[in-house]
């Protein structure tokens, strides 16, 4: 932490049971699978002796009218293939 060993142990010790604060933010800040489900941005962790800000994002996006509407758009990207490296077909 800020450049300092703040715990020394085995792998199996540190992870079980860390002991500094900053090792156990540091554990808890692994995402586990669905964790983030309903949330749209990932939630910050406070470090020992920091505040947290209430919100450190500024919320930037303002819902509006879209700028453009596109309708039956078709994209269509070339398959390369035989001897030559010919276009054989489009997807």
């Amino acid at each position: 932490y800020r450049g300092e060993a703040v715990e020394t142990g085995s792998v199996e010790e540190i992870f079980r049971s860390p002991q500094h604060p900053y090792t156990q933010s540091l554990l808890a800040a692994v995402p586990r699978l669905g964790e983030m489900r309903g949330q749209d941005l990932p939630r910050r962790f406070p470090l020992p002796g920091q505040p947290l800000a209430e919100s450190e994002t500024p919320d930037t996006v303002v819902a509006g009218e879209p700028i453009l509407q596109v309708r039956d758009l078709v994209a269509r990207f070339p398959v390369r293939g035989g001897l030559l490296n010919r276009v054989t077909r489009e997807v």
